[in-house]
């Protein structure tokens, strides 16, 4: 199993298409691991970015949670009344308990914006 870091992170996401090469010769990338409960690591490049995110202690194929995880966010891809809550799945290996999400300019909890809708359902 993979486990990511900040040495591996910009070459696992130029392999996968995520992050263009020539992005990171001419413009560079700063990563920086984000505190959690899971492995986070939020990589920004000029125009773009992603926060990937890792599921501790998966070890042994205890995929379950990643793949529930994967599952909500595909179904919610068709939903637009969803959009605003979720940040955008760019990629998910199930097999290294690993998601790879849109990075967001400002992200917000779910308590956050409880707190400030009160639209939302409670």
């Amino acid at each position: 199993m993979l486990v990511v870091s900040r040495a591996n992170v910009v070459p696992l996401l130029v392999g996968r298409g995520l992050l263009p090469l020539d992005t990171v010769v001419r413009e560079g990338v700063t990563v920086r691991e984000v505190a959690g409960r899971n492995r986070n690591l939020a990589v920004q490049w000029p125009g773009g970015g992603c926060f990937v995110k890792q599921q501790r202690g998966a070890a042994g194929g205890d995929f379950a949670g990643i793949a529930r995880e994967v599952a909500l966010y595909r179904r919610a891809e068709g939903v637009a009344a969803a959009a605003p809550f979720l940040p955008r799945l760019r990629d998910a290996l199930e097999e290294d308990s690993l998601l790879v999400f849109a990075l967001l300019d400002a992200p917000l909890s779910v308590a956050e914006v409880h707190r400030g809708r009160r639209d939302f359902p409670g």
